[in-house]
């Protein structure tokens, strides 16, 4: 089982950069299963160190998303076909290392160790699939501060620069897909910066909600 987080793939990362949409090209990171946390449990912010450079980070980053659990095995999947490899769908919450992937990503390095940590991965209750199901969803999140304040995150599905089956299709020409795996088509720009004890709520029309404590 492997979780394929995509980034760069919202039109809002496009117009914030000031590139067109139609040339924008996503990317993705494998999380290892060691990563994946079952909802029901708080998240304890950790304390990551870089790999190679002598740093701590101190800014833990919530990514509130919907994911997608694959249920056939694959390889060169046509985009036409790729929806009928899609078997569940969910909400999920990915934990960023958010000073450490910037510092990465200023410095063109990979910033794989800021996303692919112990429990980085928050998945929902997970329903059966039925086709279009990933049309127009929004996802909205809310996080309940310690300190009494409140901050939202909401993003549509319909913002994809690619659609679901063409990241399936993609992924699928270097990579096998398999049955079990899980993939998270995008996330925000925006997310939420943790302080131990905010509180993290993700609904979105037709899935179970989410609901974590930070610890």
């Amino acid at each position: 089982m492997k979780i394929i987080t995509v980034y760069n793939n919202l039109k809002t990362d496009s117009e914030s950069s000031g590139t067109a949409s139609s040339g924008k090209m996503p990317g993705w990171i494998f999380l290892p299963d060691s990563s994946l946390m079952k909802s029901g449990n708080p998240f304890f912010l950790p304390d990551l160190e870089g790999l190679f450079m002598n740093e701590v980070s101190k800014e833990c980053v919530a990514y509130p998303s919907v994911v997608f659990r694959l249920s056939k095995l694959g390889k060169n999947i046509e985009p036409r076909f790729a929806d009928r490899y899609i078997g569940g769908i969910g909400l999920c919450v990915c934990f960023v290392a958010e000073d450490i992937r910037r510092n990465r990503a200023e410095l063109g390095l990979p910033w794989t160790e800021a996303v692919a940590f112990d429990r980085s991965f928050l998945c929902g209750d997970i329903v059966t699939f039925e086709n279009g199901m990933q049309n127009r969803r929004t996802i909205d999140a809310v996080m309940k501060r310690a300190d009494g304040g409140c901050e939202k995150v909401a993003w549509t599905t319909e913002l994809l620069n690619h659609p679901v089956e063409e990241i399936i299709s993609r992924i699928s020409r270097m990579n096998t897909i398999k049955i079990g795996d899980f993939l998270v088509p995008a996330l925000p720009v925006e997310g939420f910066r943790l302080h131990i004890g905010d509180s993290i709520t993700v609904t979105s029309e037709g899935l179970p909600p989410l609901s974590v404590s930070i610890k």
